[in-house]
């Protein structure tokens, strides 16, 4: 089975509301070794990773630089606010 590009999975999240408009606040650190809200896979050590939480949301949204930077690039590109 193929495995859909990282920019059509954060689409999806994005129409879905899965991804609503960027965090309301947000930090920067290493990764955990949680899933990256995006693609899925672990955030690891050695990664720098962005952390946002949302007003609205019980959830924390984390994403290592390449996840977030794509993701940021897919909102601009819809001519949404940026996220960070």
């Amino acid at each position: 089975m193929d495995r859909p590009s990282l920019r059509d999975v954060i689409r999806r999240k994005l129409d879905n509301g899965t991804f609503r408009p960027g965090p309301q606040q947000d930090a920067c650190g290493f990764g955990e070794g949680r899933p990256c809200d995006a693609c899925g896979d672990p955030t690891l050590p050695g990664q720098i990773a962005y952390a946002g939480d949302r007003p609205d949301q019980m959830h924390t949204f984390r994403m290592p630089v390449g996840c977030a930077g794509l993701w940021e690039a897919v909102r601009l590109h819809r001519r949404l606010d940026p996220a960070f």
